[in-house]
């Protein structure tokens, strides 16, 4: 994946999560990130956080299904 994209899908993981007033010590990493399908999974060696949709630049976190 480019750094490009993986930056702009944690760009919106970091405005999210300061939307809800939370701080990670341990944020995703590229190295533990794929790109599939349109998407960039975010993650780290322990976790998963959620998915970027690249075609609208929004996160949608673990456990939240898209809005039809």
């Amino acid at each position: 994946m480019k750094r490009s994209v993986f930056d702009k899908a944690l760009d919106s993981f970091n405005e999210y999560m300061a939307n809800q007033g939370c701080y990670l010590f341990d944020p995703p990493v590229q190295e533990f990130s794929s790109e599939e399908e349109g998407y960039v999974f975010l993650g780290n060696r322990n976790s998963s956080f959620g998915r970027y949709e690249i075609e609208t630049g929004v996160f949608i976190p673990d456990g939240e299904d898209e809005i039809e």
